[in-house]
């Protein structure tokens, strides 16, 4: 049997179908300069219903008669999410030099509107079946999740309109989609590492051509019974969209911020890092007010806390690399000849 790469390049250059492996038919698209392997249909159906403690959690938290006791008595129902919570409420005893051991304490220390958030955060992050693609796949997704999420509360903290917890789960919601689109259709995992390198325009077409889909609508999709609140709804919707439709939407704010916090995420993965600094500062400068001396340091800070976040919530990614270490290594990768 020929080749499927050699299959795929002779169908792209005679625009045709091919039959590949399993009698499935397959229709081929370009990314760049590599031919890529589309399925018509996905390979499996992914089912993203939300866990029960979740959903009692989110509905008990806005009920006005909660309390720390119900709200303990529900988060003792699931180990993890309990150790989520105690890290979080442990993580926000400011000046305080002791753990919280008890969820009933924890529950009083976050109140109600807190803990629905976390678990919210906590649910987020069970969503991908990150166990079935390879390790370094893993760690490329959750790094492209958790700079958005961390630049998120970042700037809700700078701008000081948004909750930093809607914020961060926003953040951790932006790059969600891709993932689930992998579980329905691993063969396109050469598209996520392609589009990756990738910024801006050229990043969403790469990816929608190669995806054949919308990783956002795809995201909206896999968890439209969870009752998720109305701001990430419809900041995942604008965020794409031009500064004059985000100014104009109902949560302008929060819209900014996403947009940013994906310009951030997008420079740190980028081929061209040196590139795609100069346009996310002028991002930072021109429409969040930033000072262009600050811009450096404010990157490494996301860096940082994309590692605080990580370990809150018990994600295995490796040490990041400042800002610097990270320039130095794209142009000695794009120019090896002048290092």
């Amino acid at each position: 049997m020929m080749h499927i790469k050699r299959v795929a390049h002779i169908a792209l250059l005679w625009e045709i179908d091919v039959q590949l492996p399993k009698k499935q038919c397959y229709l081929l698209q370009k990314v760049g300069t590599k031919p890529y392997i589309i399925g018509t249909k996905p390979k499996r159906a992914m089912q993203y219903t939300p866990s029960k403690i979740y959903l009692d959690i989110i509905e008990e938290s806005r009920s006005p008669k909660a309390s720390a006791a119900s709200l303990s008595s529900l988060i003792t129902s699931s180990p993890r999410l309990t150790r989520t919570l105690l890290r979080v409420a442990t993580s926000r005893q400011r000046g305080v030099g002791r753990d919280v051991l008890e969820p009933e304490r924890a529950a009083l220390l976050l109140g109600a509107t807190a803990i629905g958030h976390v678990s919210l955060l906590h649910e987020l992050i069970q969503l991908p079946k990150s166990e079935e693609h390879s390790s370094r796949l893993c760690t490329a997704f959750w790094e492209d999740v958790l700079f958005r999420g961390a630049a998120c509360v970042l700037l809700a903290h700078r701008f000081g309109t948004t909750h930093p917890d809607v914020a961060l789960a926003t953040g951790l919601s932006l790059e969600m989609g891709r993932l689930i689109i992998l579980d329905e259709q691993p063969t396109l995992v050469d598209c996520f590492w392609e589009s990756r390198k990738m910024s801006g325009d050229a990043r969403i077409e790469a990816e929608n051509l190669g995806f054949n889909a919308d990783h956002v609508s795809k995201f909206l999709e896999a968890t439209e019974g969870w009752d998720l609140p109305p701001e990430i709804h419809q900041t995942l919707l604008v965020h794409h969209k031009s500064p004059a439709e985000i100014r104009n939407s109902s949560f302008p704010i929060m819209g900014f911020i996403a947009r940013w916090a994906d310009v951030i995420g997008e420079m740190f993965t980028s081929a061209n890092i040196s590139e795609s600094l100069v346009t996310c500062t002028n991002s930072l400068v021109k429409e969040a007010g930033f000072a262009l001396e600050e811009v450096n340091e404010f990157l490494d800070q996301v860096i940082l806390q994309t590692m605080m976040v990580a370990d809150l919530f018990g994600v295995d990614i490796p040490q990041q690399a400042p800002l610097e270490k990270r320039l130095v290594e794209s142009r000695a990768l794009l120019s090896p000849d002048t290092m």
